[in-house]
């Protein structure tokens, strides 16, 4: 997910993001302070519940208010799932990233390209 952190710090990251890459049950939660990685951590998950409550620790850490924080949101997720749903009732602001790190068809959106990147890792772990 080293690219996915990479395309981030480029992209002027504000303090107040919390950014978040879904895949099936497992969250990557990241949040950069003054351009510096801040905060960076994997957490499993089985429901909505569960995805709002690790955000909120997060946020809780980090000493910001959950209502004063955007929610950035790559991975797998809909605006109109359920996770976006919860996340959106304790949230400032809850969007799905259109950060584009590369070209790609149109049959993939945006928000796939980091599940996408990290299979590109593995094949080449494998051949070391």
């Amino acid at each position: 997910f080293r690219s996915w952190i990479n395309a981030i710090a480029g992209n002027n990251p504000s303090n107040e993001v919390l950014y978040l890459n879904i895949d099936k049950e497992q969250v990557d939660i990241l949040n950069f302070n003054n351009g510096k990685i801040c905060f960076y951590n994997s957490f499993s998950f089985s429901n909505p519940d569960e995805l709002v409550y690790f955000a909120a620790l997060v946020a809780q850490q980090l000493q910001l208010q959950p209502k004063d924080i955007n929610l950035v949101v790559s991975g797998d997720f809909e605006e109109t799932d359920t996770n976006a749903a919860r996340l959106s009732e304790f949230f400032g602001s809850v969007e799905r990233s259109y950060l584009n790190v590369l070209h790609f068809p149109l049959e993939i959106s945006a928000n796939q390209l980091p599940a996408l990147a990290a299979l590109s890792l593995c094949v080449s772990s494998e051949e070391d």
